[in-house]
């Protein structure tokens, strides 16, 4: 199992901000309809977001949402084969 270790946030206004772990090794299931593998994602995404949100600094939220941005990004690049001008 990969393990890593980050920086948490600031307490803010003497609010402690707790460490947190974040499992990743339940299989998916199988036999969903399409609206629950939908669910399914949702809910597992919403609750990694709100762990996060709660206990990252900042700026490593906003270079998190970066990184993970240019990485979806870059599966919807479609290399066209290149065309020679007959003109």
């Amino acid at each position: 199992m990969n393990e890593i270790t980050v920086h948490k946030a600031d307490p803010i206004a003497q609010e402690a901000v707790v460490g947190v772990a974040i499992h990743v090794d339940k299989p998916f299931p199988t036999g969903l309809t399409p609206q629950e593998t939908a669910d399914l994602f949702h809910a597992d995404a919403q609750a990694v977001a709100d762990v996060l949100w709660g206990s990252l600094p900042g700026g490593t939220q906003s270079a998190l949402i970066e990184i993970l941005l240019r990485r979806r990004a870059s599966q919807f690049r479609v290399r066209f084969p290149a065309v020679e001008d007959a003109g």
